[in-house]
């Protein structure tokens, strides 16, 4: 699945600032889990760094529970989560 947002610098619409890619994407990974991927060709909630690519991976069970997942920023820095 792909979600784009395109972002113009009024409501005229004349001049598009960027354009903004989501792609969602499920894996199966057993009978009872599978993978939830999310890329961003750009990451919109950091403002520090809005050119930023973002990857998010999510381990969920068959009742939709997280069992683990991570985000990396930019291709270098992942931060690791960890369900309990």
């Amino acid at each position: 699945m792909y979600l784009t947002e395109e972002v113009y610098s009024d409501s005229s619409k004349r001049n598009k600032i960027k354009t903004y890619r989501q792609i969602w994407l499920f894996k199966r990974e057993s009978n009872n889990t599978a993978w939830l991927y999310i890329e961003s060709s750009e990451n919109l909630l950091l403002s520090y760094d809005p050119d930023g690519t973002s990857t998010e991976r999510y381990k969920i069970n068959a009742q939709g529970d997280v069992l683990y997942n991570n985000v990396t920023i930019n291709n270098t820095k992942t931060i690791f989560f960890n369900s309990m």
